[in-house]
């Protein structure tokens, strides 16, 4: 088998040219910039603001993505939150103690029906406005 003999860091420098290219790189042009005229500068300026108008625009894009997704977060919330309290219409949950009840918030029951199942049509009823009221 043969192998090949391991180069030292000097036998490397000189066989690839390192030192040059290094003393190269080192070696930086300085580029004396020319003077501006009022009219460069009156360029720059417009360029400035255009990309300035630019970037507000993504931002205000930006916001706006924001301000729909946390609607339909909020939308989301309020469905959920009148689902649960549609599940509870006709419990102890949902009934507010008699001592706090108006006497006006519900219509005596008619003739033959049940008063009870009259209160909870009526609940019914009152949670289906409020559903018209908070869709969107």
């Amino acid at each position: 088998m043969r192998f090949r003999s391991k180069l030292s860091r000097a036998q490397l420098m000189e066989k690839y040219d390192i030192l040059n290219q290094i003393e190269m790189d080192k070696k930086v042009e300085i580029v004396k910039e020319k003077e501006k005229s009022n009219i460069d500068l009156f360029i720059d300026d417009c360029q400035c603001i255009i990309k300035s108008g630019e970037r507000l625009q993504r931002n205000a894009r930006k916001l706006r993505e924001i301000d729909q997704t946390h609607l339909a977060t909020k939308k989301w919330f309020a469905k959920q939150v009148s689902r649960r309290e549609c599940s509870f219409i006709g419990t102890s949950m949902h009934e507010i103690p008699e001592e706090q009840q108006s006497l006006r918030s519900f219509a005596p029951a008619p003739q033959g029906t049940d008063p009870d199942q009259w209160r909870k049509f009526q609940l019914f009823n009152k949670w289906q406005g409020t559903l018209k009221k908070t869709t969107f």
